[in-house]
């Protein structure tokens, strides 16, 4: 009886265990989800670069198995033996190009060139390849 007693308790902990890992799984992609929705306002503002949106998006979408909204992550695509990225989902770059452009990033193509030349792609800062904050030169 006890041997019963206690598979059936280890068996009630597996399960509840199981049950706490998808509530926090949940919980993680609900506020991740959000943070995007603040990243995206944020982004159109002026007030968050564009690649920290994109590195978010893409993330999420990496540990849901989907494919890349914005193509940020390295993680998201290997390179063919002519430097294109070559994704494991069926992807159209132009589509992704336009998403990127649409928050302000430079094309794929740029992306990859830059990788290519060993130089990260996502220098972020004053005096790097993508100066942030943006410069403000209107007049007062």
């Amino acid at each position: 009886m006890c041997a019963d007693d206690g598979a059936a308790v280890g068996a009630f902990l597996a399960d509840a265990d199981n049950h706490r890992r998808q509530f926090e799984r949940t919980q993680t992609i609900r506020s991740g989800t959000s943070c995007v929705v603040l990243l995206r306002d944020a982004v159109a503002d002026g007030e968050a670069h564009p690649r920290h949106l994109a590195a978010i998006a893409d993330s999420l979408r990496l540990g849901n198995d989907e494919p890349p909204e914005f193509a940020s992550l390295p993680d998201q695509y290997e390179l063919d033996d002519h430097g294109r990225a070559v994704f494991r989902w069926n992807l159209g770059v132009a589509a992704i190009d336009q998403r990127r452009a649409a928050i302000g990033l430079p094309s794929l193509a740029a992306d990859l060139a830059r990788r290519r030349s060993g130089a990260p792609a996502y220098e972020i800062g004053p005096g790097l390849w993508e100066p942030w904050p943006p410069r403000r030169d209107a007049p007062n």
